[in-house]
């Protein structure tokens, strides 16, 4: 019984995991640029990180909401 829901569960995981893997390489992607720039220098890491962070959250949110 309890290999059943193991197995329910990693199959959710997995369809969870195809449906979302161009999301998932896009923030890997940022992931390993911004590592990139921490190396060369910590402080533009900082700023390269700050800046991730704002163009995702615009991706996420791209218009306002109610206003119109």
């Amino acid at each position: 019984m309890k290999l059943g829901k193991i197995i329910k569960f990693l199959l959710g995981v997995c369809q969870f995991i195809r449906g979302n893997l161009h999301t998932l390489f896009f923030l890997i992607g940022l992931f390993v640029i911004d590592y990139g720039i921490f190396l060369f220098h910590p402080i533009a890491g900082l700023i390269a990180a700050g800046l991730f962070l704002v163009l995702i959250a615009f991706l996420l949110n791209p218009r306002e909401e109610g206003g119109r």
